[in-house]
């Protein structure tokens, strides 16, 4: 399948599970961003000067931001993991997946997708039901909870949501 299929399909998983939030917040919580150290309080603004405060994204914008992370995901996975491309559309959506959620993770000892050593030794040998067990093995799973479960059941599967 082609890597527009791939794109398509994370950016439909993504959408799930991200959901969509006009003003910015703390993933670590989801509780909005509030706090601010300034004498007088400025508004949080970010790009070309786009006061979110008063101008929050909309869906259309939030929609070319999720294809330009997913873009930059599936590109950072075919980059890192050579077998990438030799793995069905499911199981690339999970690797994807979760590379956008916590980064590719280039730095060393390495964090994010590459910091799940034997995860993805299992997959390269086609050990799904094994690389299962170890994304579920996780502090990443503790924190993502369901999302976790989920795409580890893809994983063993082969089966899209």
């Amino acid at each position: 399948m082609s890597s527009v299929t791939l794109e398509k399909a994370l950016c439909d998983r993504l959408k799930v599970e991200e959901g969509f939030r006009q003003f910015p917040y703390w993933d670590c919580c989801g509780q909005p961003v509030r706090a601010c150290e300034c004498q007088v309080r400025g508004k949080l603004t970010i790009g070309h000067g786009r006061n979110l405060e008063d101008v929050p994204l909309s869906v259309y914008e939030a929609e070319l931001m999720v294809l330009n992370d997913i873009h930059r995901a599936v590109v950072q996975c075919r980059l890192m993991l050579k077998f990438f491309d030799l793995l069905d559309v499911p199981r690339q959506v999970v690797l994807a997946d979760m590379a956008f959620n916590m980064g590719i993770g280039t730095d060393k000892p390495p964090a994010g997708l590459l910091g799940f050593v034997k995860m993805l030794e299992a997959v390269r040998g086609l050990k799904f039901d094994r690389a299962a067990l170890e994304m579920l093995d996780s502090k990443w799973a503790r924190q993502v909870g369901s999302r976790a479960a989920k795409l580890a059941a893809v994983m063993r599967t082969g089966v899209l949501e």
